[in-house]
């Protein structure tokens, strides 16, 4: 997107390859699976609990921040993507041979 994750320098084009193919939120995702992984691996059911309000609230912030943002940003291209793509249960990579 010729731009960084940070606020001051955000991106200038769309992503919507790599993982942003099979899931809208990774780099969240990718959070909620570490939080976890912890939790079952230490069996501490207050992670679970912390990881639940993290996502309750990363979805908040999805929902009512960055989506509208990134809709009057990029328009009828982010929905377009948020029709096609999903938003938190990343959808199966097609095999190989479907994208030849």
């Amino acid at each position: 997107g010729l731009g960084t994750p940070s606020p001051l320098h955000p991106t200038e084009r769309l992503v919507a390859t790599g993982v942003y193919r099979w899931v809208r939120n990774p780099m969240y995702l990718s959070i909620q699976s570490v939080i976890l992984g912890q939790a079952l691996f230490f069996s501490e059911v207050r992670l679970v609990v912390y990881a639940t309000v993290t996502m309750l609230g990363m979805v908040s912030f999805v929902h009512w921040y960055e989506e509208p943002l990134l809709l009057r940003r990029f328009g009828s291209e982010y929905r377009t993507y948020l029709e096609s793509v999903p938003g938190w249960w990343p959808r199966r990579p097609r095999p190989a041979t479907d994208l030849l």
